[in-house]
């Protein structure tokens, strides 16, 4: 049972922080408006988190942790011809967190950055993978792995905002075909 009621005190805590997140800056909100706003206690707040940046870097780090599993799993998908598909099945896991993922996007503390924290683990998975690839390129492979980095952020943060579109994850497929042509 206590495990239970710590799950919901954090999860109504994050709700709140993340409904706050999007209609105020990082650096207004305070402890004792989350608290307020999420019916929590200080002391029960304090017996979870530091303080909101500890609340902050806790959420970066649980998503993050997510996205690189699902990242991991699947590089080598991504670059067979099951590429779109692959995108598809990122998206379909990614999309239940929408509300988190896009309003962390937003926020840059050097306590958490859930965006840079993405393409940190898309730029080592990029890295890992063409080490593995024996094939020479017009290009440096430190422009490819952030080229294909910053493609599968976009295909992410547009899917997200916009909605499933199987159409822009045959393209970004066929975009990254041609990166290794």
């Amino acid at each position: 049972m206590v495990e239970k009621r710590k799950f919901k005190t954090e999860r109504d805590i994050q709700t709140t922080f993340l409904n706050l997140l999007q209609q105020e800056p990082f650096y207004k909100i305070t402890v004792a408006e989350i608290c307020e706003k999420s019916l929590t206690g200080r002391s029960t707040f304090y017996n979870h988190y530091v303080d909101k940046y500890d609340l902050l870097e806790k959420m970066v780090t649980e998503y993050t942790q997510m996205f690189q599993g699902l990242i991991h799993e699947r590089i080598s998908q991504l670059m067979s011809d099951q590429g779109s598909k692959v995108l598809l099945d990122v998206y379909q896991q990614l999309v239940a967190h929408k509300h988190a993922i896009l309003t962390l996007f937003a926020v840059h503390e050097k306590e958490g950055d859930l965006q840079a924290s993405f393409e940190t683990v898309l730029r080592k998975e990029w890295t890992n993978y063409l080490a593995t690839v024996d094939q020479q390129f017009s290009v440096p492979r430190d422009f490819m792995i952030f080229l294909g980095t910053d493609v599968v952020m976009s295909f992410i943060r547009w899917s997200l905002t916009n909605e499933l579109d199987e159409n822009t994850a045959v393209f970004v497929d066929r975009f990254r075909k041609s990166m290794f042509e």
